[in-house]
C-alpha cells in the first residue's frame, strides 16, 4: 500500500497528492487538502482511506477538544461538500489524536464514499492502516 503524509506528500502515480502541512491553524478556508484524480488511478488501486492525526499529539498531550475550528470534509470536483466531521470541541471527538475519516472503494461502475468518522485517543495512523493490510 502507498501512504501520502507530511514527510510524503506526493503519490508516485501523480494523481494523488496533500497540499501542505499546517501544524499552527493559521490561515483561511481548509488549511490542508488531499487532491485525489479518481478517474485517473491504476485500476491497481482498489480502495483509498483517509485519516486526519495531531502530530505527536500524545506526546504533547494536544487532541481535538483543544483544537478551534477544527474539521475534516469530502468535497467533490465541483465544490460540492459531501459530508464533513466537526471536531473541535466538547463532544465525541474531545480526547481524541486521529481520526478514520472515510473510504473510496473502487467498485464496477466507479467509487463508492463511504464516511466513517471513527475515532481513536492514539495519535499513530499506522494503526489505521494495519486494519487495511
Amino acid at each position: 500500500s502507498d501512504v501520502i503524509f507530511f514527510n510524503s506528500q506526493k503519490h508516485p502515480s501523480g494523481h494523488i497528492w496533500l497540499t501542505g502541512d499546517n501544524r499552527t491553524g493559521a490561515g483561511d478556508g481548509d488549511d490542508e487538502q488531499i487532491i485525489v484524480k479518481l478517474n485517473s488511478l491504476s485500476e491497481q488501486y482498489q480502495r483509498i482511506i483517509f485519516v486526519v492525526s495531531i502530530y505527536d499529539g500524545a506526546k504533547r498531550n494536544q487532541h481535538f477538544g483543544q483544537v478551534k475550528n477544527a474539521f475534516i470534509r469530502a468535497v467533490d470536483g465541483s465544490g460540492k461538500e459531501m459530508v464533513r466531521f466537526d471536531l473541535s470541541g466538547i463532544g465525541q471527538y474531545d480526547q481524541q489524536r486521529s481520526l478514520l475519516f472515510a473510504e473510496l472503494v473502487r467498485e464496477s461502475n466507479g467509487w463508492k464514499f463511504n464516511a466513517l468518522g471513527s475515532s481513536s485517543a492514539s495519535d499513530n495512523f499506522v494503526e489505521w492502516l494495519k486494519k487495511y493490510v
